[in-house]
C-alpha cells in the first residue's frame, strides 16, 4: 500500500518507534490493518510503525536536514568523482577510474548493510560520525599511497565505506520532515552531488600543484571530517525506528512496481559514463585539455541546476512522469547530439542538456520510493534500490573492454550504450506507470 503523505497508520505487531519533537505529536491512534504482508518466513529490514499525525511540511528543522543532505552529497560525490584529479602522479588513467569505480561501488552496495539496519541500531548521528571518520581517514592514508593498489584498499574501500555510512543513512531522512514539497526538497539536497564536482576537482588541481599530493589528500580530508561533523549536527530523523532482527525486507520483492523499480535501479550506470569518457572524446578532437575538463565543469554546474528545478516540478506535475521525460531526453540527447559531435560548441551543446537532465534519476529515487511501498518501508527500500544499482558501476570497464575490442579508436559503443540505458530506463517507466495504474484500480 502506498500511504498518503499527509498521514500515516499504526501498526501493532511491528517493533516501538520514537518520534523526533515528541512535543508536537498527538498520542498514537488505535491499531489498523498493515500493509505489509504477515509471513513468518520473510526478513524485514525496518519494522517501523507510525503514529497518526499531520506530516510537516518543511520548517527549521527540516530545512536543516535537507542541508545535511546537501552537504553529505557535496562531499562524498565531490571527493568520489575526483579520484583521476587526486591520485597520485604517474599512475596511468585506467587504473586510476577503477579506483573510482571501487569507490562508487562501496557506497552503493553497502547501503542495504549500513542504511535503515545500522541507523535501527545504533542511531543516525553515531552512524553519519563514525562514517566521516572512517571516510576522512581512508583520504589520509591515500595520501600515502605509492602504488596504486594502495589507492584500492584506501581511497576505494575505506573512504567509500566511511562515504557508504553518510550517504546512504541520509538520503531518505529528508522525505520524513516534507510532503507536499518532498521532491523539492530532495532535489535541493540533491544539488550538493553536481556543485561539490564544480568545486572540489578544481580545489583538488590547485592544491597538487601548490602543496603536492600527500597535503592535498591530507587538507582535503580535513575539510570532508568538518563538513561531515555539520551534516551530523544538523541530520536528524523525525522517525526513529528501534532495532530489527533481521536486514532483508523479502516481502517488497512481491510487489511488481517495486521489482521494475529496481531493474530501472540498474539503469543508473549511465550517469557516469560522460563524466569519465567526455574529456577523452574530447581530446581525440584536439580540443585543448582545459576545455576538455572545462565540459565536466559545464555538466556539474548544469546538474545542480537541474536537480533543483527537476525536483519542483516532479512535485507539481508528478514525479514518475518528469523523470520519465528527463530520461528520454538524456538518451536522445546522447544518440543524437554526443554521436554526431565534431568540435568544442556542439560538445558544449551536449554538456548543457545532458547535464541539466541526466541526475534526476537520484534526485527522484526516494520520493518515486515512497510512491511505491510507503513510508513504513521507505529507508529500507531506497537501500535495496542503491545496493541494485552499484552492480551497474563496474559496467563501464564492460562497456570499454567491448570498445576496444569492437571499435578501437572511437567512441561510438560508449555513447550509444549510455544513450541506451537511458531510453530502456523510459521504456521501464512506462511500465511502472501502467503497473501502478492497474495496482490503484484494483484497490479502488
Amino acid at each position: 500500500m502506498c500511504l498518503d503523505s499527509t498521514s500515516a497508520v499504526t501498526f501493532t505487531e511491528l517493533q516501538d518507534v520514537e518520534i523526533g519533537d515528541k512535543d508536537s505529536i498527538s498520542k498514537p491512534a488505535p491499531a489498523t490493518q498493515s500493509s505489509v504482508p504477515d509471513d513468518s518466513n520473510t526478513q524485514t529490514s525496518l519494522e517501523h510503525s507510525f503514529v497518526q499525525e499531520e506530516q510537516p511540511d518543511g520548517g527549521l528543522r527540516g530545512w536543516l536536514v535537507v542541508l545535511a543532505s546537501f552537504t553529505i552529497n557535496f562531499i562524498v560525490f565531490g571527493c568520489g568523482t575526483t579520484c583521476e584529479v587526486f591520485g597520485p602522479r604517474g599512475i596511468p588513467s585506467a587504473q586510476l577510474s577503477l579506483v573510482g569505480s571501487i569507490t562508487f561501488f562501496v557506497i552503493l552496495s553497502m547501503g542495504t548493510f549500513v542504511g535503515a539496519p545500522a541507523v535501527a541500531r545504533f542511531g543516525l548521528r553515531p552512524v553519519l560520525a563514525t562514517g566521516g571518520v572512517i571516510a576522512a581517514t581512508g583520504l589520509v592514508l591515500a595520501g600515502q599511497s605509492t602504488q596504486v593498489w594502495h589507492l584500492y584498499l584506501t581511497q576505494g574501500i575505506l573512504f567509500g565505506l566511511g562515504s557508504s555510512m553518510l550517504y546512504i543513512p541520509i538520503q531518505s531522512i529528508p522525505a520524513q520532515w516534507f510532503s507536499k514539497r518532498r521532491a523539492t526538497a530532495l532535489g535541493f539536497a540533491a544539488s550538493g552531488t553536481g556543485i561539490g564536482g564544480l568545486v572540489i576537482s578544481p580545489l583538488v588541481s590547485k592544491l597538487i600543484s601548490t602543496v603536492g599530493v600527500t597535503w592535498c589528500y591530507r587538507i582535503i580530508a580535513i575539510i570532508f571530517f568538518v563538513l561531515a561533523m555539520v551534516a551530523t549536527m544538523c541530520a536528524k530523523p523525525r522517525i526513529v525506528v528501534k532495532r530489527s532482527a533481521r536486514i532483508i525486507n523479502l516481502s517488497l520483492l512481491k510487489n511488481p512496481a517495486y521489482i521494475i523499480w529496481l531493474l530501472l535501479a540498474l539503469c543508473a550506470w549511465g550517469y557516469l559514463e560522460p563524466f569519465i569518457y567526455l574529456p577523452i572524446y574530447a581530446s581525440s578532437l584536439q580540443i585543448s585539455p582545459s576545455m576538455s575538463a572545462n565540459l565536466l565543469s559545464i555538466i556539474s554546474g548544469l546538474n545542480a541546476l537541474g536537480r533543483i528545478l527537476i525536483g519542483v516540478a516532479g512535485d507539481r506535475f508528478g514525479r514518475i512522469r518528469v523523470l520519465l521525460f528527463t530520461m528520454f531526453i538524456s538518451g536522445a540527447s546522447c544518440m543524437i547530439i554526443w554521436t554526431l559531435a565534431r568540435n568544442l560548441a556542439e560538445l558544449i551543446v551536449f554538456s548543457i542538456i545532458f547535464g541539466f537532465f541526466c541526475g534526476a534519476f537520484f534526485t527522484m529515487v526516494v520520493p518515486i520510493t515512497a510512491e511505491i511501498v510507503g513510508m513504513e518501508n521507505l529507508s529500507a527500500a531506497t537501500s535495496l534500490a542503491f545496493t541494485v544499482a552499484s552492480v551497474g558501476v563496474f559496467a563501464t570497464s564492460i562497456v570499454d573492454a567491448i570498445q576496444g575490442a569492437v571499435a578501437p579508436g572511437t567512441y561510438l559503443v560508449v555513447i550509444l550504450s549510455t544513450g541506451g540505458v537511458y531510453i530502456v530506463g523510459t521504456v521501464l517507466l512506462v511500465i511502472l506507470l501502467i503497473v501502478l495504474q492497474r495496482q490503484k484500480k484494483g484497490k479502488a
